[in-house]
């Protein structure tokens, strides 16, 4: 795998479901964080569940404290 970190947007709208997707790059070695659009509970936990690293919203504040 020649990526060490993949950033997935969960509605691309491409084909395969977002767990497939995890799934199938955390197989081939690749660490994975979900960035999505809107903070679905629903999305985060399967995404998740799927193996996902972690996931943020686009507008979540990054600032440190």
């Amino acid at each position: 795998m020649p990526y060490d970190v993949v950033l997935l947007d969960p509605v691309l709208g491409d084909g395969p479901r977002p767990p497939d997707d995890i799934r199938r790059l955390r197989a081939a070695g690749a660490r994975v964080l979900v960035i999505g659009t809107v903070a679905d509970r629903r999305r985060i936990v399967a995404a998740i569940a799927a193996g996902a690293d972690g996931h943020l919203t686009e507008d979540h504040d990054l600032r440190l404290w």
